[in-house]
């Protein structure tokens, strides 16, 4: 899959050259390029591999994308370095319209540089205020509190009241914690019980301090590494919760793999997809955690592909404004709209999926549609 990845950049890279050059000897409208900045190698480098296969299904199903879009793929690495780096190639030397990026450390440092630019950017993540004030910056998943309301429906449900959490220091963690924090009641309680940052793997004197620390469910927020190493030092002290919950990690069988019992029954909330293309997408590609980020990307493109196909030649504002639509499009995430907050940031609400992890896989518990 890496080779194929890698061809697939050098092959974008070329076809990008010469459009560009064709382009400017010509009057004609030119299909708009799109830049996607994703982790395309490092430890989660599996979320932009799936961006990539999403991209060919969605070609796959609407061929006219070919004819209205140009897509390049510049690998982050999860590294605001190489992203800005990315970025500024992106829109500097490849003419690109719009980007892209996945990661809430890349939302916080390119939404100012692509509002300098006037680029229309959208960020797969949900902290609102790095939007804030800006014109071409929209969050392309939902919004912050979203996801705290979705995570406490599920703790409601489950009659737990007191979440002890335990957590990467990284923007995106962040913004997930802060935000079950901001929407629980008054008569519940979010205990932060270890906070590290993400190079972390090592963490048996951060659980052994857990030991005295009373929770009657158990949220991780970890990303691989320090997620492994948390999992390890947990089943050496022995200790259980009666409920874990998380994020796409504990969906991710290769990173729990010895950890089976404790991650057996965990509620995991992620995004959601139909039931068709999680079946389309499983029997071409097979399943991984990085596949819950794909319907929302499989349906950014095809959004785009519609605006770009009623009007060539949009771009800059005009087309930011155009991708804000009206009402309810059905996708692959399902049936989502656009939300404006009272602030003025425009993000994406999508249905949010529990999926439980069982022996057996990951079944769909239930979808939230808000």
């Amino acid at each position: 899959m890496r080779r194929i990845i890698v061809l697939l950049l050098a092959l974008s890279s070329l076809v990008s050259e010469r459009v560009v050059a064709q382009e400017e000897n010509t009057n004609t409208p030119r299909k708009v390029h799109l830049g996607v900045i994703v982790p395309l190698t490092g430890p989660i480098g599996f979320f932009g591999q799936e961006y990539v296969k999403a991209f060919e299904l969605a070609k796959q199903d609407h061929p006219e994308i070919d004819q209205l879009l140009d897509i390049e793929w510049e690998d982050s690495a999860y590294d605001t370095k190489l992203a800005i780096a990315a970025f500024n190639k992106l829109v500097s030397v490849r003419h690109t319209d719009v980007v892209l990026a996945f990661g809430g450390p890349m939302l916080n440092a390119l939404a100012p540089i692509a509002e300098e630019r006037k680029v229309p950017f959208f960020a797969t993540e949900s902290e609102k205020s790095d939007c804030q004030g800006r014109v071409y910056c929209s969050l392309f998943r939902n919004e912050e509190d979203e996801w705290g309301q979705a995570f406490w429906h599920v703790l409601r449900k489950n009659n737990k009241k007191n979440l002890g959490i335990v957590k990467n220091e990284n923007q995106f963690m962040n913004t997930f914690v802060n935000a079950i924090a901001r929407t629980k009641r008054d008569d519940e309680s979010v205990n932060i019980l270890i906070n590290v940052p993400p190079e972390t793997t090592d963490l048996r004197t951060n659980v052994l301090a857990m030991r005295s620390k009373q929770a009657d469910a158990l949220g991780i927020y970890m990303l691989p590494g320090s997620h492994h190493g948390f999992l390890a030092a947990l089943r050496s002290i022995n200790k259980t919760y009666p409920m874990i919950l998380g994020v796409e990690q504990l969906l991710f069988k290769e990173i729990n793999k010895g950890f089976e019992r404790i991650v057996n029954n965990a509620l995991v909330v992620a995004p959601a997809s139909t039931e068709e293309y999680r079946k389309k997408f499983f029997s071409r590609y097979g399943h991984s955690a990085g596949f819950y980020y794909t319907p929302a990307f499989y349906d950014f493109v095809v959004l785009l592909k519609d605006i770009i196909s009623s009007n060539k030649t949009l771009r800059g504002a005009d087309l930011v404004k155009a991708m804000h639509f009206e009402g309810k499009r059905m996708g692959a995430s399902g049936s989502y709209s656009v939300k404006v907050s009272k602030e003025g940031v425009y993000s994406y609400s999508f249905p949010i999926g529990v999926y439980r992890v069982l022996d057996s896989g990951v079944v769909v518990d239930e979808v939230i549609n808000f």
